[in-house]
C-alpha cells in the first residue's frame, strides 16, 4: 500500500484473519501485559548490579528490599533478563499456575455467585448487566491476585529455600529455553 501498489486480495484474506486475533491483543493490551510484568523475579545469582534497572526501557525496575522489583508500567520486553551478566532474572512460573489455578477453581466461581446475586436484586435477570459485571469483577480480582501474589514472591525471595523452588521451577532457568542475545555492549555473559 505504502508503495502504491493495490493489495485488495491480501487484505480480504489478512483482515478476517486480524479481526480474529484482536481479542487476544486486546486481551494482553489491558490485562496481560501487567500480568506479565508481575512474574519477573531475581534468584539468587543476582548482585545486585544494576543493569537491569540501567537497561529497562520504560524504567520499570527499582530496587525494593535489596532487590529489583519489576512495577506495573513493565512491557515484559525482556531487556532485562537479556542483559543480565549472571542469569538471574527468572520468569515464576510456578506462581503463575498456582495463581492461576485457585483463581479459576475456587475465586471465579464464587464471583460468578455474589455478581450473580447482585444483578439478580438490582438489574433483575438482566445477561447483559452479569457478563459486564462479572467480566470487570473477575479482572480486577485477577490483577489484584498478581500484584498481592508478587509482591509476596518478591518478599519471600529472600528466603534462600524459597529463592531456589521458584528458580528451579521457572522454565527460565533452563538451557532449552532460550534468551535473545542481547548487542555488544561489552558485559560478559556466561551462557
Amino acid at each position: 500500500m505504502l508503495n502504491g501498489e493495490r493489495v485488495y486480495s491480501k487484505s480480504l484474506v489478512s483482515l478476517p484473519l486480524d479481526m480474529l486475533v484482536a481479542p487476544i491483543a486486546f486481551g494482553y493490551y489491558f490485562v496481560g501485559r501487567y500480568i506479565l510484568a508481575k512474574t519477573f523475579v531475581a534468584n539468587y545469582n543476582c548482585n545486585n548490579c544494576g543493569l537491569c534497572i540501567e537497561n529497562c526501557p520504560t524504567r520499570s525496575i527499582i530496587l525494593s528490599g535489596n532487590r529489583p522489583y519489576w512495577k506495573f508500567t513493565c512491557e515484559s520486553c525482556m531487556r532485562c533478563m537479556n542483559y543480565c551478566p549472571r542469569r538471574a532474572i527468572e520468569t515464576a512460573h510456578s506462581m503463575i499456575f498456582i495463581l492461576i489455578f485457585i483463581l479459576t477453581t475456587w475465586i471465579n466461581p464464587w464471583i460468578s455467585a455474589k455478581v450473580s446475586d447482585l444483578v439478580n436484586l438490582f438489574f433483575g435477570d438482566s445477561w447483559m448487566a452479569y457478563e459486564i459485571l462479572n467480566f470487570l469483577f473477575q479482572w480486577g480480582v485477577w490483577l489484584a491476585t498478581f500484584f498481592v501474589g508478587y509482591k509476596m514472591v518478591h518478599y519471600l525471595m529472600r528466603v534462600p529455600l524459597i529463592n531456589k523452588l521458584f528458580t528451579f521451577t521457572s522454565l527460565t532457568t533452563w538451557k532449552f529455553w532460550r534468551r535473545y542475545r542481547i548487542p555488544a555492549t561489552g558485559t560478559a555473559r556466561p551462557d
